[in-house]
């Protein structure tokens, strides 16, 4: 981990990578830090879920009193193992990295995978 839950923000990601519009990201529901250490972020295994798509927008509006990623999914891994996307999951709205939660933490689910512009498939 290389930046503090404090100095995120909706531009930067927990390993300081950037996030611009176009880049592939994966984001995790449950994601925190304990302990200056990052857990609920496991990629393999019964733990691992996450979903993996295209930061489509920064600026995704306004849901539930906080800013929010607008990304398209195309991945979607429960409990360790591959699954369909569903319709309702195929855009999904997560809030900014940095975005401080009713408990006092800051969320930092959303992380880049690949930077740029997508790729033709």
């Amino acid at each position: 981990m290389t930046a503090s839950p404090d100095d995120l923000d909706a531009y930067t990601d927990l390993y300081g990578q950037s996030l611009a519009e176009g880049c592939r990201v994966r984001s995790f529901d449950f994601s925190q830090v304990i302990n200056g250490q990052p857990v609920g972020m496991d990629l393999h295994g019964d733990r691992a879920c996450y979903v993996e798509g295209f930061l489509d927008k920064i600026d995704g509006g306004v849901h539930e009193g906080c800013s929010r990623y607008r990304i398209s999914v195309d991945t979607v891994v429960v409990g360790g193992q591959l699954r369909p996307v569903r319709g309702d999951q195929k855009v999904i709205y997560p809030p900014h990295n940095g975005t401080r939660t009713m408990f006092g933490a800051r969320t930092i689910g959303v992380v880049a995978v690949q930077p740029g512009g997508r790729t033709s498939e």
